[in-house]
């Protein structure tokens, strides 16, 4: 009796990576159609907002400031500014943003965020901070940049969901290479290389996994009264400066949310526009064996108690 025998782990290897490649291609196609629903939307919304404001205007300005229906008329304008702010936010969403950049400090934005979130901390939370010395530089637009850290730190209070906790900010520079960035749970960029980061973690509920691949998504919250908005406004911000996002997450056991950049030496020659098509997500292609990203020698994802400052230094 004789027989003989293969080996077919490069096989099995390739139809997993070819099962991953598939289902990463209906999750983009998927996510970008949802995109592209909130940003049509959007505009149409808007279109008849301008009209509706434009004629309360008239009629406001038109009438004497004692007739009665003034206070219903502002009441009106009022609503509508809301709604205008809604539009905004779902425009934001679409990452269909023009950015006309300049060169950044992420430990200036950083900074700069830590001041404007402190006033907002719930008693019993703290935020503490590390900001890593000589990151380059990048592009970007600081309002929406803001913006989107405002997002990101709404996101992480309402995890704690009224407990104590703590919220940590992190900056740090890291070379990705397509493995790295087949990682993210959105890339926009056009390359792999030198990116410069930061980090928001928290000590509250998490997410399941289930959850975390539509985290991203339009109108989509785990929320009673949330929109669904304020991490699709992230995407869309970070699609229109050609971004990555990583997340890290299980349920009861926190979440850490990564932003990352492409560094920026020269000064940007025009506006970013995102691109068309995302080239780690080409049908053609096959994504390499998955490894988590590495960060530069300089410093660790890794947190210990004494990476981040003591509460009592950073806490509001």
């Amino acid at each position: 009796m004789s027989g003989t025998h293969a080996d077919i782990t490069e096989r099995k290897q390739a139809e997993l990576n070819q099962r991953k490649l598939d289902s990463q291609r209906h999750r983009q196609q998927k996510l970008e159609g949802l995109v592209k629903l909130a940003g049509g939307i959007a505009h149409a919304f808007n279109n008849l907002l301008q009209a509706l404001t434009g004629t309360l205007d008239f009629v406001h300005n038109g009438l004497p400031s004692d007739v009665s229906v003034q206070t219903d008329i502002v009441h009106m304008q009022d609503l509508c500014k809301r709604m205008a702010g809604l539009s905004r936010q779902m425009q934001v969403c679409s990452g269909g943003l023009v950015v006309v950049p300049r060169i950044l400090d992420i430990n200036r934005l950083a900074e700069k965020a830590l001041h404007e979130l402190r006033p907002s901390l719930r008693s019993g939370v703290t935020l503490s901070y590390h900001l890593t010395p000589g990151i380059p530089p990048f592009a970007g637009d600081e309002h929406l940049l803001l913006q989107a850290l405002h997002n990101l730190f709404r996101n992480a209070s309402d995890a704690l969901e009224g407990r104590s906790g703590s919220i940590k900010i992190r900056t740090d520079k890291a070379r990705f290479d397509a493995s790295d960035l087949s990682l993210a749970v959105f890339y926009s960029g056009p390359h792999d290389g030198d990116f410069v980061m930061l980090e928001m973690s928290d000590t509250g509920c998490g997410i399941d996994a289930a959850a975390k691949q539509r985290l991203f998504d339009p109108f989509f919250t785990t929320k009673p009264t949330g929109r669904g908005l304020g991490l699709a406004e992230v995407m869309g911000i970070m699609r229109a400066h050609q971004g990555a996002i990583f997340v890290d997450s299980a349920a009861g056991q926190g979440t850490t949310i990564r932003l990352a950049w492409p560094c920026q030496l020269a000064q940007p020659a025009g506006p970013l526009r995102p691109p068309t098509r995302n080239p780690l997500r080409h049908p053609n292609s096959s994504p390499p064996p998955p490894r988590p990203p590495t960060a530069t020698p300089s410093s660790s994802w890794t947190t210990s108690p004494a990476f981040w400052p003591s509460p009592a230094d950073c806490s509001a």
